[in-house]
């Protein structure tokens, strides 16, 4: 989501990546790479001036978070996660 010109991304690390697939429920690239290919992809695809600001935490807290909303662990609810975690810190 795109907020004040900031684009709030869940970023995974290579150590996460592994218990990040086992959580979610969507089919996520099989490997760090191809994530990180398909990633690089969607920031590409940003519109010029938006700042890309990583959002990095622990798959177990992004897949809580996703239940506690009645979500499923997937694409889109890791990016409306994201989204609400720039959002907090804006506003704090």
């Amino acid at each position: 989501m795109i907020r004040n010109k900031q684009a709030g991304v869940l970023w995974l690390t290579p150590a996460n990546y592994d218990r990040a697939v086992a959580l979610s429920d969507d089919g996520m690239p099989a490997s760090y790479e191809a994530w990180r290919e398909k990633i690089d992809r969607v920031i590409g695809g940003l519109p010029a001036g938006v700042e890309v600001v990583r959002v990095e935490v622990d798959p177990d807290e992004v897949a809580a978070w996703c239940r506690a909303n009645g979500r499923k662990v997937d694409t889109n609810s890791r990016s409306a996660f994201a989204a609400a975690y720039l959002q907090r810190k804006m506003e704090n």
